[in-house]
């Protein structure tokens, strides 16, 4: 096995993404909003479904004692993202495919060629940069870390950490939980949201005139923007930059499989930090 593989080697000096048309702008758009509602509306399901069997007892109203119920559901609809993921990525793919000639898919899809340590330089430095970043943004903003540690959890009225963060939180205390959490959050999550937004949505754009510059702009801002009502600004725009890193790895190796890995190890590392915060808080 080559240490660095013939995409890796080739990516040092030329953009991978393919230079065919992958959909067109209104087709890519339609499959992006379909996706994108059915995202929502199945995590919104599978979180119902997780509350009922998980943490429903038959003493409590789910809509009338929030108070007691709305930490639970948030558990809940964490953990629910696994299969509903399942569901996206099915109706993902035959989206794509969905009326074309021999049904062959038109997001890339096919997996690249980096070898071993191809596949760790490009993993471990993108994890690396995105750390960076998120340290220097608290340098540079002088801002205390600890302001936004999510280790009192979902109680915690004063960190002004996001939620789904402060859920992980609450989850760590619960490991049998946390391990049914986990899969969505560094599985589910990362493959949906990936093939949403730099699949169907940069697909449809980067063909147009707004190009390639518009493709990550464009779907690095609007996957942005969804973060928005469960976290704050601060991430929001740390997780621009990550889309605009995203975007930029996508077109230099030209597989969406690359950007799911790297989404996929960071959202492992950060909560594998969270759960050594909460269970030692």
């Amino acid at each position: 096995m080559a240490i660095f593989g013939a995409d890796f080697q080739r990516a040092k000096s030329e953009w991978l993404y393919p230079r065919d048309v992958q959909q067109s702008l209104w087709r890519g758009l339609v499959c992006f909003v379909v996706l994108a509602i059915l995202d929502v509306l199945l995590q919104t399901l599978g979180g119902i479904a997780s509350y009922f069997i998980l943490f429903w007892d038959g003493s409590r109203q789910l809509f009338v004692d929030m108070g007691t119920t709305a930490p639970e559901f948030m558990k809940a609809s964490v953990i629910g993202i696994t299969p509903s993921a399942v569901l996206v990525v099915i109706a993902a793919v035959y989206f794509a495919q969905f009326g074309l000639r021999n049904r062959q898919g038109k997001l890339p899809l096919q997996f690249p060629e980096l070898g071993f340590w191809g596949w760790v330089t490009v993993i471990v430095g993108f994890c690396i940069l995105m750390w960076m970043v998120f340290i220097g943004t608290f340098v540079i903003l002088g801002i205390d870390p600890e302001t936004y540690s999510p280790a009192g959890g979902l109680k915690d009225g004063q960190s002004a950490s996001g939620l789904v963060e402060k859920t992980i939180a609450d989850l760590a205390n619960q490991p049998w939980l946390f391990a049914l959490a986990l899969p969505g959050v560094i599985l589910g999550a990362p493959v949906t949201e990936e093939l949403i937004f730099r699949g169907a949505l940069f697909s449809a754009i980067v063909n147009t005139r707004l190009g390639r510059v518009g493709a990550v702009l464009i779907s690095s801002a609007l996957w942005a923007l969804i973060h928005l009502s469960a976290a704050p600004w601060l991430y929001v725009g740390v997780i621009f930059i990550m889309g605009l890193v995203l975007g930029v790895l996508l077109l230099r190796f030209g597989s969406l499989w690359v950007t799911i890995a790297c989404h996929a190890a960071w959202n492992m590392f950060n909560s594998l930090v969270i759960f050594g915060v909460g269970t030692h808080s």
